[in-house]
């Protein structure tokens, strides 16, 4: 069981993208300039998705303060982007000299390739699992059960594999699988 909102939840299913149960931030910089290392980010402009974004922000700080930076002093100017894509553009337009995002932006082929040729990765969060999917506890079990089985198999039928790309196309939602623990 999982607490949301003060009510008991029962866990369904996880969410896969990109062929997996879990995501990591990145920390980045573009190619080509003199930014190499997490160190090398002291005294430029960096920018964050958001101050909620788990991947492009809350585990980034950890990742900056484990190597030493702090980003209220050691960054001349902060932004928040908005969103992970925005991040990404920032830093190849060179608005920003370094960003934080999730590595679920570079899971379409354009994007893939551009950072493989434009961005230089300078660090990973460790994984990151999104929440599950879940129902409230005071629903019926077999009515939970069902609905369990109803998104696990939309992989297995031309209607669900149907619903499956929309929700990739908008949410990079692959499929829902069975939960599995955090290693």
């Amino acid at each position: 069981w999982i607490k949301a909102n003060g009510k008991f939840m029962r866990p369904l299913c996880q969410v896969v993208a990109k062929g997996r149960g879990y995501y990591q931030g990145i920390i980045v910089s573009r190619r080509g300039t003199n930014i190499k290392t997490i160190a090398d980010l002291r005294g430029k402009h960096f920018a964050f998705v958001d101050r909620n974004s788990t991947s492009g922000f809350i585990y980034p700080n950890k990742v900056l303060e484990q190597n030493g930076i702090s980003p209220l002093r050691d960054f001349r100017e902060i932004s928040f982007a908005g969103s992970h894509s925005q991040c990404f553009e920032g830093v190849l337009t060179g608005l920003y000299d370094g960003a934080a995002m999730s590595d679920i932006v570079l899971t379409n082929a354009k994007t893939k390739d551009q950072a493989e040729k434009d961005l230089t990765i300078l660090a990973r969060t460790e994984e990151i699992y999104p929440y599950p999917i879940s129902l409230a506890q005071s629903l019926d079990t077999e009515l939970t059960k069902i609905v369990q089985e109803l998104l696990i198999g939309l992989k297995e039928n031309a209607k669900g594999k149907l619903i499956l790309e929309k929700l990739g196309e908008r949410l990079n939602i692959r499929h829902f699988a069975q939960l599995t623990k955090k290693k």
